[in-house]
This record gives C-alpha cells, sequence and structure tokens, in this order.
C-alpha cells in the first residue's frame, strides 16, 4: 500500500524486468530500525528465503513509488524472485532446470 492504494494490480512482468515496479528490495531494505536480510548475511545469519518469505516481508514494507512512474526505478530483488515464479509457472520447471 502506497499512501492508502494498493498498486499490486497494476504491475507488470515490464515493470519488474525494468526495475519499474516500485516494489522494495526485501534483501536490503530496512523498516523500524530493523536489520535487513543482507544485514543478517553478513552478521552470519544464512537462512532459506523462499518466494512466500519474501511476499510476507514485502507485505510489511511500504513500496518506493507506485508502478511505473515517470522517471522512477529501483533495482529490487524482489522483483526477480517474482520472475523466477512466473518462469516456473510459464514452463512447468524449477527455474534451475530453465537456466
Amino acid at each position: 500500500m502506497l499512501k492508502g492504494i494498493d498498486h499490486s494490480g497494476e504491475i507488470t512482468v515490464k515493470h519488474l524486468i525494468s526495475n519499474t515496479s516500485g516494489l522494495p528490495d526485501y534483501f536490503t531494505h530496512k523498516e523500524n530500525n530493523k536489520p535487513s536480510v543482507a544485514d543478517l548475511l553478513l552478521q552470519g545469519k544464512d537462512d532459506p528465503w523462499d518466494l512466500e518469505k519474501t511476499i510476507d516481508s514485502m507485505k510489511k514494507m511500504t513500496p518506493k513509488f507506485a508502478p511505473c512512474k515517470k522517471g522512477k526505478a529501483l533495482y529490487s530483488n524482489t522483483n526477480y524472485q517474482l520472475l523466477g515464479k512466473i518462469i516456473e509457472i510459464v514452463t512447468n520447471k524449477e527455474i534451475a532446470n530453465v537456466f
């Protein structure tokens, strides 16, 4: 939710690929003074991080901007986790086998 508006239905594959989705990066995002996933990894806490965990975490974060906002782009690992899942669904194969 960005300023009380849910833009999730507006996000396209093009937004994910071009990093114009506005989705926060689950890996580096910090909120409420909590360490980021990257911080935890650097502290030696290397836990599995699947798509469901990414989505649960991301839902608690504030988007950076609305999808495809003119002049806005921000790298987000979240985009690529979602793209990987889309590829798995379309190909009916695990992403590792696609690559």
